[in-house]
C-alpha cells in the first residue's frame, strides 16, 4: 500500500499548483473592504474557498480514476501483489494529502491577511478561517464520490452521475448547518451534524471502495459482488433528492398569480374596544397592505376599517439573545448609529469577545466599549460584557417593526445598556438578566416605557431623556412610519412596576398595548393554535384575565397540498406528526389535502416500482421489498431502481420457449439448465474418476 500511496501522491502533486492559484484568486475576490464585509468573512471563506476545495477534490478524483479505466493502465495497476481494497485506500489517502497541501497555501495566506488587518483597521482575525477548516472535511468527500461515479457499472451518463446528487446535497446542507450553528444548544446541533457527516462518509467511502474493487470488474448480476448495501443506500437517497428537486422546480415554474398573505391579530381600537384584525400584504408589492376588522366575538366576514379608525399603540416582546450569532463567528454585526464625535458622523457597531467595537465610515477603530467605559485601543480596554447582543426591532407593533438609528440598546446576561454613540461608551439602565424586552414610544401626553421580562416577572419601566431639552420619539410620527427607524436620545429609568405573568413558551409571544385609559393590556398569542388570551394590567401590579379568542388560520393565498407529492411519504408523515405533537400545527395547506396527496404519492410510486421491478427482472420477493420502499420514500425509488438494475438480456429457453436471462445457469421459469454445446471431438473434459481406479507404473 505504501508504494501505491507514493505513486498516487507523486501523480497528484504535479497538479496541485493549479488549485493553489485558483484558491488565491478566490481570496483576492473576497477580500473585505467594509466593516460589514469583514464580519461576514466566515461565510465568504466557506462559500468561495469551499468552491475551491470542491473543485480540487473533484479534479483529484478524476485524475486518480479516469486514466485507470484504460485496459493497459488498469492491468498494470492490478498486477501488483496488493489487493484492490488496499489500492483504493492508497488512492484516497494520497488524494486527501494532495487536497490538504493544495488548500494549505490559500489558508495560510488568508490567516496571515486577516490577522495582519486585525481589529484596528477591520474586524478580522485569523480564527475566522475555522469554519472553513471544519467544512473542508465535508468537501473532501466529493473525492471518493468521483471514484464511485467513474468505477460504478452504469450504461447511461445520467444514471452514472446519480451519486453526485446526494453527495452535493449533503455537502451543501452540512456547510449550511455549520455556518448557521445556533448560539443555543450548540452541542446538540454539533452532535446532529456529526451523525449526518458520519453516515455520509461511511456510505460514500464504502460504496466507492466497492465500485473500485468489484463493480469496475463488471461482475454478472448473479454475483454477490455485483452490488453492495451502501451503494444502494446512497443511490436511493440520491434518487429521492433528485425527484424532489425536479418536482419542486416544475411546480414552482408554473405561472401563478401574486401570492397574498393574510395574518390575524387581536387588537384594540382607539375607543378601547377589542377587535379581530386581519392584515393582508400583497404578494406583488409587500409594502401594500389592507387592514380589515371585525368585533371580538363576531364570526362574519371581516370589513374595511372606517375613515377615522385607529389601533391602540402596542409592541411585541422580543428575546434579548435573538441576534446572537454562531459561536464559530468571531465578530457580530450589531448595527450602526449616528455619532457627532467621529468623522462622517456614523459608527458601525460590532460585537467581539464580549466587547463592543465601534468603527467609523473609513473602517478605523474609534473605541472599544465595555461595561467599565470606552477605550481608544485594545491594549487599554478593561472589563467585558457577558454575551452582548443588540436589541433590534425593539419596537415591534402588529403591523411593522422599528429599529433604533441612534443610541441603540444592548443587553447581556447582567442587564440592559444604552450605547451612547456621541460619548463612545455604554450606560447601564437595568441590572439583572433580561429574557425579553420591548419599547413603547411616547404617544400624546403618555410617556415612553421600556418593558422587560425575566422568568415570570413582566416589568414596566417609565423612561425619559436624561437631558430635559431632548425629546422622546413620537409613535405617530410620519418620519418613523416611513423609515421604520427612530432616534433614541440618552435615557434614564424613572419608575418601575412588576406584574406576575405566565412566561411564553416556544409557540407563544407576548404583546403589550396601551389602552385609552392610560393603563396597559397584555396579549398572549399562540401562533400555532391561533388562540389569543388577553388580560388587563392594573396600576397596582395586578393582572386581570379577560378571556381568550380563537383567530382564523393564516392564509397564504395558494394551496400547499401538493407537498404530499414532493416529500417522501414516510418523512412527510413523520414531520406532520412531530409538528402536531410538539408545535401544535400540521404544516401548510389543508390537512386532508396533504393526506390525500401523500397517499396518492405512495400508491402511484408503489405501482411504478412494481412495474419497473418486473421490467428489470426482479424476483417477486425483491419486487415486494422495492415496492415497500417506493411506498415509504416515493418516486425517488424509481430513479434509484433504474440506476441500479439494467434491463437483463434474454433469449428464448429451448425447454419452455419463454424468454430467460442469459446470466443465470438455469431458466427462471422451468428451472432447466442450458443445453451443453455440441462436441466437435477436440474438447478435453475433466472426467469423474475415482482415485481407486488410478494405477501406478514405473518407467524404465
Amino acid at each position: 500500500m505504501n508504494a501505491v500511496f507514493k505513486k498516487e501522491l507523486r501523480d497528484c502533486l504535479r497538479w496541485t499548483p493549479l488549485g493553489m492559484v485558483f484558491g488565491l484568486v478566490m481570496l483576492w475576490m473576497i477580500r473585505p473592504s467594509s466593516v460589514y464585509e469583514a464580519v461576514q468573512m466566515e461565510t465568504k471563506l466557506m462559500s468561495l474557498l469551499g468552491l475551491t476545495g470542491g473543485m480540487v477534490a473533484i479534479g483529484l478524483g478524476l485524475l486518480q480514476s479516469l486514466f485507470d479505466t484504460r485496459n493497459d493502465s488498469r492491468g498494470y495497476l492490478l498486477h501488483r501483489p496488493t489487493s484492490t481494497r488496499e489500492i483504493y485506500w492508497g488512492k484516497v489517502a494520497a488524494g486527501y494529502v494532495a487536497f490538504a497541501i493544495t488548500l494549505a497555501v490559500p489558508i495560510a495566506v488568508a490567516m496571515t491577511y486577516l490577522q495582519v488587518k486585525g481589529v484596528e483597521r477591520l474586524p478580522t482575525n485569523a480564527r475566522q478561517i475555522t469554519p472553513f477548516l471544519l467544512s473542508s472535511f465535508i468537501v473532501f468527500l466529493l473525492h471518493p464520490t468521483v471514484l464511485w461515479i467513474v468505477n460504478r457499472d452504469a450504461k447511461w451518463v445520467g444514471t452514472r452521475l446519480l451519486p453526485a446528487v446526494g453527495a452535493v446535497t449533503l455537502t451543501m446542507f452540512l456547510m449550511l448547518l455549520l455556518s448557521n450553528l445556533p448560539f443555543q444548544n450548540v452541542f446538540g446541533s454539533m452532535a446532529f451534524m456529526l451523525a449526518i457527516f458520519a453516515a455520509f462518509a461511511t456510505v460514500t467511502l464504502l460504496a466507492s471502495r466497492h465500485a473500485f474493487a468489484h463493480q469496475s470488474q463488471l461482475p454478472p448480476r448473479s454475483s454477490h459482488h455485483w452490488q453492495s448495501t451502501t451503494s444502494m443506500i446512497g443511490l436511493i437517497f440520491s434518487g429521492v433528492v433528485l425527484y424532489g428537486v425536479v418536482f419542486a422546480f416544475l411546480v414552482e415554474s408554473i405561472p401563478k398569480t401574486a401570492r397574498d398573505y393574510t395574518t390575524y391579530r387581536l387588537s384594540m381600537n382607539a375607543e378601547g374596544e377589542w377587535q379581530q384584525l386581519a392584515i393582508t400584504r400583497r404578494g406583488g408589492n409587500w409594502n401594500q397592505e389592507e387592514i380589515l376588522v371585525r368585533d371580538l366575538d363576531d364570526r362574519s366576514a371581516f370589513a374595511k376599517v372606517n375613515e377615522g379608525w385607529r389601533e391602540t399603540h402596542g409592541s411585541q416582546l422580543s428575546p434579548t439573545n435573538y441576534n446572537r450569532d454562531s459561536p464559530l463567528r468571531q465578530f457580530q454585526y450589531l448595527g450602526s448609529s449616528t455619532s457627532k464625535t467621529v468623522p462622517f458622523g456614523e459608527v458601525s457597531i460590532v460585537g467581539h469577545q464580549n466587547r463592543v467595537l465601534l468603527y467609523d465610515r473609513v473602517n478605523t477603530l474609534v473605541a472599544i466599549v465595555s461595561p467599565e467605559g470606552g477605550y481608544a485601543s485594545v491594549a487599554d480596554a478593561q472589563g467585558e460584557f457577558e454575551g452582548i447582543d443588540a436589541l433590534s426591532n425593539l419596537h415591534n407593533s402588529s403591523i411593522y417593526g422599528l429599529n433604533t438609528s441612534v443610541n441603540p440598546l444592548l443587553a447581556d446576561d447582567n442587564g440592559v445598556y444604552q450605547l451612547l454613540a456621541d460619548e463612545l461608551r455604554a450606560q447601564k439602565l437595568l441590572d439583572g438578566k433580561v429574557d425579553y424586552a420591548m419599547l413603547l414610544l411616547e404617544e400624546d401626553d403618555r410617556p415612553a416605557s421600556l418593558w422587560t421580562m425575566a422568568d415570570n416577572q413582566l416589568t414596566w419601566h417609565t423612561i425619559e431623556p436624561t437631558d430635559t431639552s431632548s425629546e422622546m420619539p413620537q409613535a405617530d410620527s410620519a418620519t418613523i412610519k416611513t423609515t421604520h427607524q427612530f432616534a433614541l436620545p440618552p435615557i434614564k429609568v424613572v419608575s418601575s412596576r412588576t406584574f406576575q405573568v405566565d412566561p411564553p413558551n416556544a409557540k407563544e409571544m407576548l404583546r403589550v398595548i396601551r389602552t385609552p385609559d392610560g393603563e396597559h393590556a397584555l396579549i398572549h398569542e399562540n401562533y400555532s393554535s391561533e388562540v389569543s388570551k388577553y388580560a388587563k394590567l392594573d396600576a397596582n401590579g395586578g393582572v386581570e384575565s379577560l378571556g381568550s379568542v380563537q383567530l382564523p388560520k393564516m392564509q397564504t393565498g395558494h394551496s400547499e397540498d401538493w407537498i404530499g407529492w414532493f416529500f417522501p411519504p414516510a418523512i412527510l408523515t413523520l414531520m406532520i406528526t412531530t409538528m402536531s405533537l410538539f408545535y401544535g400545527v400540521a404544516g401548510p395547506g389543508s390537512p386532508m389535502g396533504i393526506v390525500f396527496s401523500t397517499i396518492g404519492h405512495a400508491a402511484f410510486a408503489s405501482l411504478a416500482v412494481w412495474y419497473m421491478g418486473g421490467r428489470v427482472g426482479l424476483s417477486n420477493r425483491a419486487r415486494i421489498t422495492w415496492t415497500a420502499l417506493g411506498a415509504t420514500l416515493g418516486f425517488g425509488v424509481v430513479i434509484a431502481l433504474i440506476s441500479i438494475y439494467r434491463k437483463p438480456i434474454k433469449e428464448d429457453c429451448p425447454r419452455c420457449t419463454q424468454a430467460r436471462r442469459i446470466d443465470l445457469a438455469t431458466c427462471e421459469h422451468c428451472g432447466q439448465p442450458w443445453d451443453p454445446p455440441a462436441e466437435e471431438g477436440v474438447e478435453i473434459f475433466e472426467r469423474d474418476s475415482k482415485r481407486g481406479n488410478l494405477r501406478t507404473a514405473s518407467i524404465g
